[in-house]
């Protein structure tokens, strides 16, 4: 990987002492507060170079979609927290809004979940869209990805709804992640 300069390594630390604090990338204007730098041009500048070096990756145009590609020395994955986004199974399904647009987060434990794979959360609003052994108002912890094993449980899009059953070779709708975690409230 190319050399940092000193101002793209402090850009570049404090995104991760901010994922690792928060578990969410912070917006342009946070890592500005964070080193002292009021020109968004400039810190979208630093930005796109760390891209060009290979250190993270950014989604177009919207906040929060920074994505570090090298390790993260400030996350502990022992005791730490992260803060994931929180979703409505009831919702009309575009995912990719859904998540850029959250206003719920979650904290699960970091050692629950790979912080390198996109993650999730589902308040289950309609237990009649899911497998038997999940209810309403069940959070389900989901890993985005578009492939799954026999038998295990899914969240799929179909109808413009997401839905949650077990997989087998016979899905043929968008796969949208994989059942990692549930959480319930007794």
């Amino acid at each position: 990987m190319e050399q940092l300069t000193e101002k793209q390594a402090r850009v570049l630390e404090s995104i991760k002492k901010f994922i690792a604090k928060n578990g969410y990338p912070p917006t342009v204007r946070e890592i500005g507060s964070m080193i002292n730098l009021r020109s968004s041009a400039t810190i979208h500048a630093h930005i796109t170079l760390l891209e060009e070096k290979g250190y993270l990756k950014k989604g177009m145009g919207k906040n929060r979609t920074i994505e570090l590609l090298v390790p993260n020395e400030f996350q502990d994955k022992k005791d730490g927290v992260v803060s994931i986004p929180l979703l409505n199974s009831n919702h009309k399904f575009d995912l990719e809004k859904m998540l850029t647009d959250v206003n719920e987060y979650i904290q699960v434990s970091s050692s629950m979940i790979d912080t390198k794979n996109e993650v999730f959360a589902l308040v289950i609003k309609d237990s009649s869209k899911v497998e038997d052994g999940i209810y309403n108002q069940d959070i389900l912890i989901i890993e985005k990805m578009s492939e799954a094993n026999d038998q295990d449980i899914i969240v799929i899009a179909t109808n413009n709804q997401l839905v949650v059953e077990k997989y087998s070779e016979k899905t043929d709708q968008t796969i949208v992640g994989k059942v990692i975690g549930l959480y319930r409230k007794f």
